[in-house]
């Protein structure tokens, strides 16, 4: 194009002669183009008529771009092409290699994946959202302080050689290091600057002043957002539903884009799966028509294109496609993924309650079928791919509950989910989880028989799953609506009890929901709402209460544990019927307490649990009650 009119192009001859070494012409032998430096195999032209091609460099395996330079002095090349690269700035293509052949000097640059500016170029001109027309002043500004300061110019400023990444990233490439580096070639990188945003529609600025001071002043300026950028409508796209698109105006008010026409939908949701990247002709024709093109991509793309740009901001059309730059824009599936990859790294963390929020507001962007009624075998994929994400979604809030101990809201959302998805595997363990967690084994194991009468293989965990649930149901277990935990100090000592039993519920990992926490007479009560609640507090108090004893301050110590300091823990039905029951077994430890003990009553516990916490029968037919004796952590195994 115009803007590399001032650099030599090379022809297919001189490539064939590039190979080897910063000076040697013999062609390579093998592959499918010539070697340059040794490592470098050329490919292709990125433009016809360039002087900038394609490559991949051998020893890396990954692409690269080469860029031949015409020649001036050898000298200031080399040291120019040394300088940059020297310099690492976020903002500044990297050059990983330079040299000298006998067809004149060459730059390696890493190869970037994104769009020039100058194909945002519309019929209507430049329309790029304040936000990105500010991350491009700031970028480019802090590019060439970068470069200026290292002692070198860039010597070609212009949109062909400004590159927007997909996620937002403004990059400055293919510099001309054969050029001095002079105050007249950083006035003229600053004038060309001030040109290029000002075709942008940037305010004007001093970076064209015939005074140095003047002109360094507005650089520095650019990079810290001086001037403003002229603020404009950014988009809005939508894709978890029926495909919208809206856009916002700089008042937060929403103005609906209207897009009609399925095929240009269909377009236009191609382009936003792919943000920022461009999509090739044959790739559209495929995946909006469902065929590969035998010829020229159909005029009715580019048509459709075309009515797409008076509508719409970021449109890129290049020789070989178009791509849709989203990086300041609102796209619902980037913002979902956002969200996922948060709540895999707090869930990674420990956070489960925040990353569960994150969960919560990832399935409120989906609006129902994602891309419903966009035509073509791109969205049909996509929709797939999308209905997929939102299941697993659900499912892993199904876990986080689980794991929060929220099992009522479990088994109420996935019973409804099972409703239209009746064979998700998953769903139908989580559930059946959530239910046996709730007491309601009956309706777990009838969940199953649901599953199982659907046909088909059936998972080892879910039928392992089913069998403990079989083995519970036929246990003769007490399961009263709650569980009444008492810790009274037997003897009325001034301990200070509210800490260690607070310090029992956290280790037991006790939700507000499953329990409440009220003080009584001689200590605390606990009332348990679910089964599970009360096997996981028996099983932190049996374990951990000997250390938690063990620590509190005492003059004397009697085995270890605090003299005169005794504890009494009963696990008994809570409810009227048994409440005299309790009260005589409280009363009976507190009369001939020696120590502390947990005395559970039998219906609470299976043999399992008896045996793994180590409980004693109290004597009589049947046992009148379970217990355990509390002794200093260190004589724990002579009391088992």
């Amino acid at each position: 194009g115009a803007a590399e009119d001032a650099f030599a192009t090379v022809s297919e001859e001189s490539v064939r002669r590039l190979a080897g070494g910063r000076r040697i012409t013999g062609a390579a032998s093998g592959g499918r183009g010539p070697l340059l430096g040794g490592r470098y195999r050329v490919d292709r032209q990125l433009r016809p008529n360039s002087s900038v091609w394609l490559a991949r460099d051998l020893d890396l395996g990954q692409p690269v771009v080469v860029k031949r330079h015409r020649r001036r002095d050898d000298g200031e090349f080399l040291r120019v092409a040394r300088a940059l690269s020297r310099l690492n700035h976020p903002c500044v293509a990297r050059v990983l290699d330079f040299g000298i052949t006998d067809e004149g000097p060459y730059t390696v640059l890493e190869h970037l994946d994104g769009v020039p500016l100058n194909a945002l170029a519309a019929p209507n001109g430049y329309r790029l959202p304040g936000a990105l027309l500010d991350t491009v002043a700031r970028s480019l500004a802090g590019a060439l302080t970068a470069l200026h300061e290292a002692g070198v110019t860039h010597g070609a400023v212009g949109m062909p050689r400004v590159v927007l990444s997909p996620d937002g990233t403004v990059k400055l490439t293919q510099f001309d290091p054969g050029r001095t580096s002079h105050e007249a070639d950083r006035a003229d990188d600053l004038r060309r600057l001030g040109e290029l945003l000002h075709q942008l529609g940037a305010p004007p600025t001093d970076l064209a002043a015939p005074d140095p001071q003047r002109r360094a002043t507005a650089l520095s300026d650019l990079t810290r957002g001086v001037p403003a950028m002229p603020r404009g409508p950014h988009q809005v796209y939508e894709l978890l539903g029926p495909l919208r698109v809206a856009s916002r105006m700089p008042d937060g008010n929403r103005r609906p884009v209207e897009i009609a026409d399925p095929e240009r939908q269909a377009l236009l949701a191609m382009l936003l799966l792919r943000p920022g990247n461009v999509v090739t002709h044959a790739e559209l024709d495929e995946g909006v028509r469902g065929r590969e093109p035998s010829g020229p991509a159909p005029s009715g793309t580019g048509a459709h294109i075309a009515r797409l740009r008076l509508d719409l901001n970021g449109i890129a059309s290049l020789p070989e496609g178009y791509a849709l730059h989203t990086s300041t824009d609102t796209v619902d599936i980037a913002l979902c993924q956002t969200l996922v990859t948060a709540a895999e790294e707090l869930r990674e963390e420990g956070d489960l309650r925040a990353a569960r929020d994150r969960v919560t507001v990832a399935l409120a962007l989906f609006r129902g079928t994602p891309l419903d009624g966009v035509p073509g075998p791109a969205a049909r994929t996509a929709r797939t791919r999308l209905t997929h994400l939102h299941l697993t979604l659900h499912r892993t809030a199904a876990e986080l509950d689980l794991d929060l101990g929220e099992f009522a809201r479990v088994a109420t959302d996935l019973t409804a989910l099972l409703h239209d998805h009746p064979a998700r595997e998953d769903f139908r363990r989580l559930q059946m989880i959530a239910l046996r967690e709730l007491g309601r084994t009956a309706e777990a194991l009838e969940s199953y028989e649901e599953y199982e009468a659907l046909g088909g293989r059936i998972d080892p965990a879910l039928e392992e799953l089913h069998r403990e649930l079989l083995d519970t149901h036929r246990a003769p277990r007490v399961s009263p609506d709650r569980t009444c935990v008492t810790y009274d100090l037997a003897d009325g000592s001034d301990v200070e009890l509210l800490p260690l039993v607070a310090e029992l519920i956290e280790a037991a990992g006790l939700t507000a929901r499953e329990h409440a926490l009220r003080p009584s007479p001689t200590g605390y009560e606990i009332l348990l709402k679910t089964d599970r609640a009360m096997e996981r507090l028996l099983e932190a108090t049996v374990t951990r209460l000997p250390a938690a004893l063990s620590e509190l301050p005492a003059e004397v110590r009697v085995g270890g544990l605090p003299a005169g300091v005794h504890l009494t823990v009963t696990f008994w039905p809570d409810g009227e019927q048994h409440r005299a029951a309790h009260d005589t077994l409280r009363a009976e430890l507190a009369a001939h307490a020696a120590a502390s003990c947990v005395a559970v009553a039998p219906g609470l516990v299976d043999p399992y649990t008896v045996s793994a916490l180590g409980l004693r029968g109290m004597s009589g037919s049947p046992i009148a009650y379970w217990y355990r004796m509390i002794t200093a952590p260190g004589l724990d195994r002579q009391h088992r």
